[in-house]
C-alpha cells in the first residue's frame, strides 16, 4: 500500500457496524495522514496505511447489496480519499430536490434518484483540487494500455447488457455479459430484478432519469 497513490478494498464481508463504506481523509497539507499519497506510519509498533479505504457489496445482515448502490459507496469514499469532506447545508452544495437534489458527499447516502446523486458539489470539487494540486507530484504517475471496458468486473460497462462478475453460474447473464434469452434482466445489475423477469423493473426504466453524462 505504500507503493501505491491509493488502496481501494473491495469485500462482501459485513460490517458489524452497519456501513457500507469507510475511508481515510485526505487534505492540502503535506504532513497529514490520511488520504491519497499518504506514506505508512508507525502507531504501537504496527505499521498503519492510511491511504485506504473500503467498500462492502453486503449490508450488516449479510444480504448484497445493489451494484449501482455499491457504486454510489464507493465513489463517495473516494471523495473523501481525495480530501472532500461531507457537504455542508448551503443552498450551493447541498440544494433541495427541485433544484437536482443532494451530491455525492451529502452526509447521508444518496439514493442515486436525483441527478445530482452522481455528481460531486462545488464544495466538494474545490477541495479536491487543492489536495490534488498538492497531492499529485508525489505519487501521481499516469498508467496506459488499460481497458475500460471488463467483462467480470461486476459493473455494468458500456456495451454491456449485464455482469456476472467472477459467477458462473448466473441463471440471467452469460460469461460474455449478454443477457439470457430466458432474462430480461440480472438481480445482480438491475434495481427490481427477481430471476431476471420483473416489469415492475421496465416500469421504473420509464420513470428514472438517466443518470448524467460525465464530461472527460
Amino acid at each position: 500500500m505504500g507503493q501505491a497513490c491509493l488502496t481501494h478494498l473491495f469485500t462482501y464481508s459485513p460490517n458489524l457496524f452497519g456501513v457500507l463504506g469507510m475511508s481515510w481523509m485526505a487534505s492540502p497539507a503535506l504532513q497529514h495522514l490520511g488520504g491519497i499519497c499518504s506514506p505508512p506510519s508507525v502507531a504501537d509498533s504496527e505499521i498503519l496505511a492510511a491511504n485506504t479505504g473500503f467498500t462492502s457489496f453486503s449490508d450488516s445482515d449479510g444480504t448484497q447489496v445493489l451494484s449501482s448502490l455499491a457504486e454510489l459507496v464507493t465513489a463517495h469514499e473516494l471523495g473523501h480519499s481525495l480530501g472532500a469532506p461531507h457537504d455542508p447545508n448551503t443552498a450551493e452544495c447541498s440544494p433541495s430536490a427541485a433544484e437536482g437534489g443532494k451530491f455525492l458527499m451529502y452526509t447521508y447516502a444518496v439514493p442515486g434518484y436525483s441527478p445530482n446523486n452522481y455528481l460531486f458539489s462545488p464544495c466538494s470539487r474545490r477541495a479536491m483540487s487543492k489536495v490534488i494540486l498538492s497531492k499529485a507530484p508525489l505519487c501521481f504517475e499516469e498508467e496506459v494500455g488499460i481497458p475500460l471496458n471488463q467483462c467480470g468486473n461486476s459493473r455494468l460497462d458500456p456495451g454491456e447488457e449485464c455482469d456476472p462478475g467472477r459467477s458462473v453460474t448466473s441463471n440471467c447473464c452469460t460469461t460474455s455479459c449478454k443477457l439470457r434469452a430466458s432474462a430480461q434482466c440480472s438481480p445482480l445489475n438491475h434495481k427490481c430484478c427477481t430471476n431476471g423477469k420483473d416489469p415492475v423493473y421496465k416500469l421504473i426504466l420509464l420513470l428514472s432519469p438517466d443518470p448524467p453524462k460525465r464530461e472527460g
